[in-house]
């Protein structure tokens, strides 16, 4: 009999979170997308929380860690600048809004959303700051980015990324010319 793996179940997981939120998220609905028993999941996983914290583990590691670490290694920041924004802009963003929901009522995934958040906000003001400036600035910028990010999530704008990229385009942008936009 097939077990599957952990990352059927993450993608699974995921899968669920982003059609029906966080309350879809239960270990019947679970088994029942991937097709497999609870005994399956039991082979994979000690417990409902060693699931959940092995989901968020790799959300992290593939949704942020990953892709900032791969953008602060770009020797040019304007490169590492547009690597940030296209890594935004593919996110499964409708997951996200489902995992910042998630996070309301969970305090473990409050604390690696917290995490997520802050790795992001660190990643671009380290970008920024690499083009020149005042890092006090470069920070406000990064805060800025993350809450144009977090609002084109949470209006479940899926249609449209290329919204994202403009409006991040456009933090950038006057944060390298100052008033261009005025």
């Amino acid at each position: 009999m097939a077990t599957g793996s952990k990352e059927r179940y993450f993608e699974a997981a995921i899968d669920l979170l982003a059609d029906r939120g966080p309350r879809s998220l239960t270990l019947n609905r679970l088994c029942e997308q991937v097709g497999l028993t609870t005994g399956s999941f039991y082979r994979h996983f000690a417990s409902w929380a060693a699931f959940k914290e092995a989901l968020l583990a790799d959300w992290l590691r593939q949704r942020t860690l990953l892709p900032f670490a791969a953008a602060g290694e770009r020797p040019d920041a304007f490169e590492a600048v547009n690597v940030l924004i296209g890594d935004a802009c593919e996110l499964p963003h409708r997951t996200e809004a489902a995992l910042r929901s998630w996070s309301l009522a969970d305090p473990d995934v409050a604390a690696v959303q917290a995490t997520i958040d802050r790795i992001r906000v660190d990643s671009t003001m380290d970008a920024l700051a690499r083009l020149g400036g005042d890092p006090t600035r470069a920070r406000h910028f990064a805060v800025m980015s993350q809450f144009v990010l977090i609002g084109f999530q949470q209006m479940r704008s899926e249609g449209d990324v290329e919204y994202l990229r403009w409006a991040l385009c456009r933090v950038f942008e006057e944060f390298l010319d100052p008033g261009k936009h005025k």
